[in-house]
């Protein structure tokens, strides 16, 4: 099955030289290798911590999401965003969304990846419509790799029996299978394709066959690798939008309703009225290519 992976998390600005080179063979002491291991663990720290030791030129951003019934205590390490006041998945110990970006061993090949791990709220609205994340870049100088996208997304319900854990998606009561995360068509979406989306349904439950339950975790990661084409500055972004409705009225495409600018400035998703959204970005200055 595809590997799949979720939020408004970042936009990047890289500015970088246009180069050529023949990547390195790969390793298991691979230092990029570990890094995106440990970053698809939920282990951001850890995964920056070993692509500085190898002075792998890199960004992230790591953001805590909003506390239901207080939205004054969202914490982000990168910016400040207006948080509304309730949404299904909200628990700061846990909830974290971070974006990792680092240069491959091919000059002017930069592998960007993003990842959330969120528990439910006690307290929760209707977790439709589906969430969205967003990867979007600079279409005049990258190139989207078709080839590197990789993603997974995982839930976890507490059952009666313990703990139940399914990864990509799982078959419904009745013989349905449900997918927790699909890819956008074509995959590239926007007026001038320089995007991927993903719809993540964080409302799949499971049964057993006299009670529901809803997930009560759920973590995942989404990568791609894009290709530098020609010099000057340049943008990378990404966007996780979380997004919910009182009694589940809203039953929208998020990444119908997504809109991006040809330089990947700007990455928007409207939301209609019966709905709910929070969303995380920062900005980041990404070093030079040599």
């Amino acid at each position: 099955m595809t590997r799949r992976t979720a939020l408004k998390l970042s936009a990047l600005s890289l500015s970088t030289t246009a180069t050529t080179g023949l990547a390195t063979a790969t390793t298991t002491d691979d230092p990029r290798e570990k890094a995106k291991t440990l970053f698809q663990k939920q282990e951001t720290s850890k995964a920056v911590e070993i692509l500085e030791d190898a002075g792998i030129p890199h960004k992230h951003a790591e953001h805590s999401v909003p506390i239901s019934d207080d939205p004054s205590a969202a914490d982000s390490t990168n910016d400040e965003d207006g948080i509304s006041t309730q949404d299904f998945f909200t628990n700061p110990e846990s909830n974290k969304i971070s974006t990792l970006l680092y240069e491959t061993y091919t000059d002017g090949v930069w592998h960007l990846s993003t990842g959330w791990n969120l528990t439910r709220n006690s307290d929760f609205d209707g977790p439709e419509p589906t969430d969205a994340l967003i990867l979007a870049w600079d279409d005049s100088h990258f190139k989207y790799d078709p080839n590197s996208l990789d993603y997974e997304v995982t839930h976890e319900y507490d059952m009666p029996s313990g703990t139940v854990t399914h990864t990509d998606g799982h078959t419904l009561e009745g013989g349905k299978y449900v997918d927790y995360m699909e890819v956008s068509n074509g995959p590239l979406i926007g007026d001038y394709n320089n995007g991927i989306g993903f719809r993540i349904f964080d409302h799949a439950q499971e049964s057993t066959g006299v009670s529901v339950y809803w997930p009560q975790r759920q973590y995942g990661h989404a990568n791609i690798e894009i290709e530098r084409q020609a010099d000057g500055p340049a943008n990378v972004q990404t966007r996780f939008e979380h997004t919910w409705s009182i009694g589940n009225v809203s039953q929208f495409d998020p990444i119908f309703n997504t809109s991006i600018s040809k330089n990947a400035s700007s990455v928007d998703i409207t939301i209609p009225v019966e709905a709910d959204s929070w969303n995380k970005d920062a900005l980041k200055e990404i070093p030079d290519n040599t």
